[in-house]
């Protein structure tokens, strides 16, 4: 039985809502000094990233 957050994101996730390649995601992580711990990443560790960093900018649906 799984107890895994269903608001919880993997870091390529999260990389992708900033726009950004996961390895630059490490990157600002690493020189604000935050560290996270394996697996998923939760909505608290998410909300100190978002308040480091700014909210992510919706990305904008191209027009056909």
């Amino acid at each position: 039985m799984s107890t895994q957050n269903p608001n919880s994101k993997t870091r390529k996730e999260i990389a992708a809502e900033y726009g950004i390649d996961p390895r630059t995601l490490y990157r600002w992580l690493k020189e604000a000094g935050i560290v996270l711990s394996k697996g998923r990443v939760t909505p608290v560790v998410q909300e100190i990233i978002c308040q480091k960093f700014g909210k992510p900018k919706p990305v904008q649906q191209e027009k056909t």
